[in-house]
């Protein structure tokens, strides 16, 4: 009775399956409507197809009414936004987390060390929670090895397999992809469609899922898949303890962190939070002045970015030559990217599945013989891994000489009518400037009063990076 039901169960698995995939694959299939790169798509059109306008205007009204709802009367109350912290409480923190770290990071090797957790129980609670989760997780994949799979493929060889229903939803997926490759649309999903429908016809590709299905359902009827799973996992498990050089990677990746560790030790957190609150206070301030008739200027900004820009036509005809403009740079980049798309198909995917294919069935007729896991080079993995961590040492420190020399001695060296000059003479600067003001008011722009808050938000900005010019020491 137990059987039945599991049978039963399974059945029902086998028949939500492909209706499941189909679903996720209908969403896949469809992303690439909801990117508007088509050269028809015009900003102007909808902007009077959503009437636009109107919408911007009515946002300025109902704006201005709720600033006119609010007391005027009261005044901004600064308070702690980020919690201030001690410079020795900063240190308890890092060495709180270095705790953690280190636990975790020794715990993980003592487990590829082939640890034994029921050695730890005497005091687990203290030292043996990450070693017990890995352990626990090793534990589950030796269960499904050696206990449920064969329980699993003994089930599956006495039901029907779903060969018929899962070819059909293959078709009905490759004639959604010859839909969507159809389609005008100039997203890259929908060139990739393309040039995967050009490259492999209906037939090959159901061909190919055919094949697939019948080396499964070889493998599945044959006494040999367990066996070599098992026989599998084993040779892994062997290949990580001889060749996978745990020891080494651990060693560098804790001296990487100390050397991190001692940059953090030395940052100022008190100046720094002091001023990450300061700054936000000030925007704080900003906004609440705003909705409280406080600052006419920032009203006026408003209400012009809304009437002056969002409900006006030139934004939207310069919006549209962006966008073409964009388009035509994309239209190159994608042409490069699907010269590589068809070279990776041809010579790495596709490859990819007749490997694939020949493994499975190699699955069905495998006759107990050795396994060939030379591909699998634990040994240059972790060399690899070995090199990636001690290299983000000197990577760091090379990111943080270069911060220190330019981006702090750049805030600085320079004053703030000379960075905004800097700012407002570059090319996007003035490109999004015409875009954005070029129905404004000379004096509306940019007001003075806002010019002021930049300056201060500027001086807290240069207070936080020589706070944080510790890490420069």
């Amino acid at each position: 009775l137990e059987l039945e039901q599991q049978l039963e169960a399974v059945k029902s698995e086998w028949i939500y399956l492909p209706l499941v995939g189909r679903v996720y694959l209908d969403e896949v299939i469809n992303f690439g409507k909801y990117v508007p790169l088509d050269r028809n798509f015009s900003f102007f059109e909808e902007f009077h197809k959503y009437n636009i306008r109107e919408t911007a205007n009515d946002f300025a009204d109902k704006l201005a009414e709720e600033i006119l709802d609010k007391p005027s009367n009261r005044y901004y109350r600064y308070y702690n936004l980020v919690r201030p912290t001690s410079q020795e409480s900063w240190v308890y923190i890092i060495t709180d987390l270095s705790h953690v770290f280190r636990d975790a990071l020794d715990e993980t090797n003592i487990f590829f060390n082939r640890g034994n957790t029921s050695l730890l129980n005497y005091n687990r609670n203290r030292f043996s929670y990450y070693l017990e989760t890995l352990s626990s997780a090793g534990k589950a994949i030796d269960r499904f090895v050696y206990e449920e799979l064969p329980h699993y493929m003994h089930i599956a060889r006495i039901k029907p397999f779903p060969k018929q229903k899962i070819l059909k939803e293959a078709s009905c997926l490759y004639k959604k992809l010859e839909m969507q490759a159809n389609d005008n649309s100039l997203s890259l999903y929908t060139s990739l469609v393309t040039a995967f429908v050009e490259k492999v016809p209906e037939v090959r590709f159901l061909a190919y899922i055919e094949n697939v299905l019948d080396a499964l359902e070889s493998a599945v009827q044959s006494n040999n898949a367990e066996k070599f799973v098992k026989t599998l996992y084993e040779r892994i498990q062997k290949k990580i303890k001889n060749d996978f050089d745990i020891n080494a990677i651990t060693a560098a990746t804790y001296s990487s962190y100390v050397e991190l560790r001692s940059k953090l030790l030395k940052m100022d957190i008190e100046a720094v939070i002091k001023n990450i609150n300061d700054i936000l206070n000030t925007v704080e301030e900003a906004m609440f002045k705003t909705m409280r008739g406080q600052w006419p200027e920032m009203e006026k900004f408003l209400d012009n970015l809304l009437r002056l820009t969002f409900g006006k036509t030139d934004f939207w005809m310069k919006l549209d030559k962006l966008y073409q403009k964009a388009l035509s740079k994309w239209e190159n980049e994608q042409e490069m990217i699907l010269k590589e798309f068809d070279y990776t198909l041809q010579y790495q995917v596709l490859p990819f599945f007749r490997y694939l294919l020949k493994d499975v069935r190699a699955i069905g007729a495998w006759n107990g013989s050795t396994l060939d896991l030379d591909v699998l080079n634990l040994r240059a993995l972790s060399r690899g891994i070995y090199r990636i961590i001690t290299q983000f040492g000197s990577i760091f420190e090379g990111l943080n000489r270069y911060a220190c020399r330019v981006t702090w001695a750049w805030f600085e060296n320079e004053d703030y009518s000379a960075v905004k000059n800097e700012i407002n003479n570059n090319d996007f600067s003035q490109y999004l400037s015409d875009m954005l003001f070029s129905n404004w008011p000379e004096k509306e722009i940019f007001p003075i009063s806002m010019d002021i808050v930049f300056y201060k938000l500027f001086k807290m900005t240069m207070s936080v990076s020589k706070a944080i010019k510790g890490l420069c020491i």
